[in-house]
């Protein structure tokens, strides 16, 4: 609950872009393929292949990427994701995995609604000021 809130208030406050050309690589791996983003944030890897599925525990997160053009958007936990097994060929996650409650639950889940899995991770926390030392105090 208080990851949410804390989430909430980045999404609020304006949210993040990473601009080093992730999003445009991943969304370009993801053509044609049946695809899950865990973790989905401001969905813009679905504004840039609207065939994605986003799943985000955050309203706010997912109210700001339906803002950004996502069109596939689901409200769920990364630990209890409400697919069929095999849903996906694709599951990707980007930066999240350290943010999950519980991830290796997580990582199962993802397994378990995909044919074949991809993790990128970034390799610093993108969050703006004031939101950085609690987010981080979640680890």
């Amino acid at each position: 609950a208080r990851s949410r809130e804390l989430y909430d208030q980045l999404h609020a406050a304006g949210g993040f872009f990473i601009g080093d050309g992730t999003y445009e690589a991943v969304a370009a791996l993801t053509r044609g393929l049946r695809t899950l983003d865990v973790g989905c944030g401001e969905g813009w890897i679905e504004a840039l292949n609207p065939d994605v599925v986003g799943v985000d525990f955050s309203p706010v997160a997912l109210e700001r990427a339906r803002a950004n053009g996502a069109v596939h958007l689901v409200e769920a936990s990364a630990e209890n994701l409400p697919f069929e097994d095999d849903s996906f060929d694709l599951v990707v996650s980007l930066g999240c995995l350290e943010h999950f409650p519980d991830p290796q639950r997580a990582l199962r889940e993802m397994a378990r609604v995909s044919r074949m899995q991809l993790m990128t991770v970034h390799q610093h926390l993108p969050v703006i000021g004031h939101l950085r030392r609690p987010l981080l105090a979640l680890r």
